[in-house]
């Protein structure tokens, strides 16, 4: 299930009955002191939701991380992969076992072979941003308004199919939530120092498990870098030798207190993200294509909802009174 306008995520109100003040106070909500006490135990419900959706973010981007390192490892002579990868994340809700909603954080990714063109992650990036940035403007056309490439201007583009290679199982209206990066060069080495290290002796660094790696998320869905929906983290994953040991600097994506939390977090400012850290200039080149997928999701979001209409549906099904409808006919 999509969450709806006013819900899920950033300046949205989760849909949970524990989250939503309206409709959840008991008979006699005229009482102040029950009010108040209704209201906090809501805000203190979508506090919770904000939290588990972040550090739901955050697992699903380790697990990434993982499988990047483990992909990366056994491909490393048949067919070598570049150290960079790219998740993009997507969010819809089911029922839990109480009454709030459980947020549900699932990934399309999209992996490249190491060849000249992917030795560096900022221009895969950017090709992606203005990929989509070309999808979603309008078509040329003639002096009289027509366009002469015939394109569709109701297909439904979707970088889960367009841009990824690997999707998670979701439901095709799951809202798109934030991006992820995982790279496999560290600040302590690169993947192909580590490989060298490898066959030079070090059986223990041979494990594919031992790879370390880093990993980055960007949301910023009013697209306003200093507004509270503004959510950075960048987590370092040491390899297992050292404990599996991970490092994270965050600003806005965690909160509560850090002995409540799976991994200890260090606050930051976005300046210390965005100027300072080691991934930088990869962080602002996230921040743009986030803003690009962002775009690309709610422009989808609108037309299904536009061809799910009964009108549209009526229209698209006079235009094409000769289409098959057996198995041959479908795409």
């Amino acid at each position: 299930m999509r969450p709806q306008p006013g819900t899920g995520y950033g300046s949205r109100r989760a849909t949970s009955p524990a989250a939503t003040a309206e409709g959840y106070f008991p008979s006699g909500g005229d009482n102040d002191a029950t009010s108040d006490w209704w209201k906090a135990r809501a805000d203190a419900a979508q506090d919770e939701y904000h939290r588990s959706l972040h550090w739901n973010a955050f697992f699903r981007l380790h697990a990434f991380s993982l499988k990047h390192a483990y992909a990366a490892w056994e491909n490393r002579y048949r067919m070598p992969l570049a150290p960079y990868a790219l998740a993009f994340l997507y969010v819809h809700t089911q029922p839990g076992t109480t009454e709030r909603v459980v947020p549900v954080v699932t990934a399309a990714t999209r992996l490249w072979h190491a060849a000249p063109e992917s030795e560096h992650p900022i221009p895969l990036i950017t090709t992606f941003t203005n990929t989509i940035r070309d999808v979603l403007s309008p078509p040329p056309s003639d002096a009289a308004g027509h366009n002469p490439a015939g394109a569709d201007e109701d297909k439904i583009w979707d970088p889960r199919t367009e841009l990824a290679i690997r999707r998670d199982e979701m439901p095709a209206d799951a809202a798109y939530f934030g991006l992820g990066f995982s790279t496999l060069d560290t600040a302590a080495a690169s993947f192909a120092d580590f490989c060298h290290s490898a066959r030079t002796g070090h059986p223990a660094d041979s494990d594919k498990i031992g790879i370390p790696g880093d990993f980055c998320f960007v949301a910023n869905p009013s697209a306003d870098i200093n507004n509270a929906d503004h959510r950075v983290f960048s987590a370092q994953r040491l390899a297992s030798r050292d404990h599996d040991t991970v490092t994270i600097h965050s600003y806005g994506a965690f909160s509560g207190p850090q002995i409540l939390t799976p991994y200890p977090y260090s606050p930051v400012g976005l300046e210390d993200l965005y100027q300072r850290s080691p991934h930088a200039r990869v962080l602002q080149a996230m921040w743009r294509l986030d803003q690009a997928l962002r775009a690309a999701d709610i422009t989808a979001a609108n037309r299904r909802a536009q061809s799910a209409t009964p009108q549209n549906q009526r229209a698209g099904s006079a235009d094409r009174p000769g289409r098959p409808t057996g198995r041959r006919g479908q795409r």
